[in-house]
């Protein structure tokens, strides 16, 4: 039950950026839970080309729990990619991580005709800059989802599907702490070593 709203947001996101041929190359920035559920309905829905960036080693070795196989890596290997071979690119950006010069630079790995779904929540504050030109030269698409506009349906039916094979909490990188604890699940969440906290109130 805790995970339906942020799968109802996924899966507007889902809707926003249809469709997605199976065996396109997929980047996903950011390993935390939104990050990890994005990662499992991918896998879910037989996309296999996936890499994950995430800065965190603790979340990229959290990661690895779902075993999907997907390449998990940090943001410096990331950029590696391109320097050692400048035609290196992807079909579709998925930013989970809500961070300005990651979703700059992800524009500039897309392959002609890609899209970038910009699905974190950046501060109101930040900006990116943008080449109209390289926009129109490459014919790339750049597709905002907010919230989960009628959406709970379809999370429901995703749980049903993903099952214990997905929606495990260890898999996730999902820690329970009492409400008195909240302390130690802060300080667990900026070290990395979790990807979300969920609360049990008696």
């Amino acid at each position: 039950a805790a995970l339906v709203e942020p799968l109802s947001c996924v899966a507007h996101g889902w809707d926003r950026i249809l469709p997605i041929p199976i065996g396109s190359n997929i980047l996903i920035l950011g390993a935390g839970i939104i990050g990890n559920l994005w990662a499992s309905v991918l896998h879910l829905q037989g996309h296999r080309r996936v890499i994950v960036s995430e800065p965190q080693e603790g979340r990229r070795k959290l990661l690895q729990k779902l075993e999907t196989n997907f390449e998990i890596i940090s943001p410096k290997e990331l950029k590696a990619k391109k320097q050692a071979d400048s035609s290196w690119g992807v079909d579709l950006v998925i930013d989970c991580s809500g961070h300005a010069p990651a979703i700059e630079e992800a524009l500039m790995l897309l392959r002609s005709g890609g899209t970038l779904c910009i699905f974190g929540v950046t501060s109101s504050e930040a900006r990116i800059s943008v080449s109209p030109f390289h926009l129109y030269k490459e014919e790339l698409k750049i597709i905002a989802v907010k919230l989960n506009p009628f959406t709970f349906n379809k999370a429901l039916g995703w749980i049903e599907a993903m099952g214990d094979r997905y929606i495990d909490y260890k898999k996730l990188g999902i820690e329970v702490y009492q409400l008195k604890d909240f302390k130690e699940a802060v300080r667990e969440l900026k070290k990395g070593s979790i990807a979300k906290a969920i609360f049990e109130i008696n």
